[in-house]
């Protein structure tokens, strides 16, 4: 038996194989060459969005005849405006895979092994129901335990809805313990902002420069790289400050894209976060760089608990798992102090340096605003209402104290950044009023 093969078919067999081989399919002899991509009727495409990770770029299916043929950004999406990323465009050959669970699936057989059987989805809830119920008899409501697959998933936020409704339990997510989440839980004790991450779409105004006026002049990336994690978002909005003037600071060790293109490199060890950033607030605190932003001179003075008072008493001090962290406590509660501060009035004091006492913190307003003369550094003498003196610092001489060991020459040894870089990117970073850092996993850990 002889075979003859044209230039044209051995080409349409070789894509048909290479076709076959990306989807995963075994078997591609029963696949017919075709110069059709879809069938003639019943194309259409609809619009939605993708979820392979958190980011949700918004996307057009084209979808023939109930099959999805072809994915490609939608330009409405105000964060991607129409890019996608390949991770996004492959959505097909997972959503197709012949390897994806598409169906309830009951363990056959004892562990370890590896049996199952296909179960309907009635099935399915009703033994999840039966073994929470068993649960709840057993040990009660709070032997729920939620989870999920981690923070790149879009759904992640489902398992504490769930333990919600549920009414006890606890919730375990792996981003708990080292992405995202210690910062988006962090973030709202520190300044009131509930994600400061380009990574993961919260710096909205980023995203729409034009909107906003072109305003953002100093960009830091602390472990995180836009124009690979997401090229279609934040690698997007990330050229387009650069387009617009932005300059922009890399603090990773690799090279990355972003790296190539910015002002300052900080090439840092792995591991070695710490060291820098408390060098960072040790050259911005000795060199009052907090001062110098233009229009935010007062900023720490008015905006942030610095000049609060911390109580460095046993009984108040922070957990035994803190105790390498600061030798500080809490801060010093106003109740402790004075006789007329109930729970429903709890705050927290300041030593004021022209009436020369320790006063009860209060909101700050155009009528008030000039009676509020903290002490921002040192220490203080209280009197605590049952008699007893205790010596408190202010909050921003023990955040000054936590930084001291850490002058430049030390993280620039740490870190094996070069201080002289070091000092370029902190100078840069505190040069404009329109600025910010995003924080990555490296931060977050």
């Amino acid at each position: 038996m002889s075979t003859t093969m044209t230039r044209r078919s051995f080409v349409k067999a070789a894509a048909i194989t290479a076709g076959a081989s990306a989807l995963g399919i075994e078997a591609a002899h029963n696949l017919k060459p075709s110069n059709k991509a879809w069938a003639d009727n019943d194309v259409h495409e609809v619009r939605t969005s993708c979820r392979a990770c958190i980011a949700n770029c918004g996307v057009i299916a084209t979808v023939s005849n109930g099959r999805v043929i072809k994915l490609k950004g939608d330009p409405i999406d105000p964060m991607s405006q129409g890019r996608i990323c390949p991770k996004g465009i492959s959505g097909v050959q997972a959503l197709y895979h012949p390897n994806r669970n598409k169906y309830p699936l009951k363990r056959v057989g004892e562990k370890p092994g590896n049996q199952w059987e296909r179960i309907s989805w009635d099935e399915a809830a009703k033994t999840v129901a039966q073994h929470m119920i068993d649960m709840r008899d057993k040990t009660g409501k709070h032997g729920l335990l939620c989870t999920t697959g981690g923070g790149g998933n879009p759904q992640f936020f489902s398992p504490p809805r769930f333990r919600n409704f549920w009414g006890a339990g606890n919730v375990f997510e792996p981003g708990c313990a080292q992405c995202y989440l210690p910062r988006n839980f962090t973030m709202p004790l520190v300044n009131g902002i509930g994600d400061t991450s380009i990574a993961d779409s919260g710096c909205s105004e980023l995203y729409k420069p034009a909107k906003y006026g072109g305003l953002a002049e100093v960009y830091v990336m602390w472990g995180t790289g836009p124009a690979w994690h997401s090229p279609a978002t934040s690698g997007r909005c990330v050229a387009e400050l650069r387009a617009n003037g932005c300059k922009t600071i890399v603090v990773d060790p690799r090279f990355n894209a972003d790296a190539s293109k910015a002002d300052v490199w900080l090439p840092i060890k792995p591991g070695t976060d710490m060291a820098m950033m408390l060098g960072w607030m040790h050259y911005i605190i000795e060199n009052k760089l907090y001062e110098k932003i233009p229009g935010y001179e007062d900023f720490c003075e008015q905006w942030t608990n610095l000049p609060f008072l911390v109580d460095p008493r046993d009984d108040v001090a922070l957990p035994p798992v803190a105790t390498d962290i600061t030798k500080d406590g809490q801060l010093l509660r106003a109740s402790a102090v004075f006789d007329d501060v109930t729970a429903d009035n709890e705050g927290y004091v300041y030593f004021d340096t022209e009436t020369g006492k320790v006063t009860k913190a209060f909101a700050l307003g155009p009528d008030n605003d000039g009676t509020y003369h903290p002490q921002m550094f040192g220490t203080v003498d209280v009197t605590l209402k049952d008699g007893s003196t205790i010596t408190c610092k202010t909050a921003f001489q023990a955040y000054k104290d936590r930084c001291a060991d850490f002058d430049l020459d030390t993280v620039a040894e740490i870190t094996g950044c070069k201080k002289e870089k070091i000092i370029e990117a902190i100078e840069l970073y505190c040069s404009s009023a329109h600025g910010g850092i995003s924080l990555g996993v490296a931060t977050d850990m």
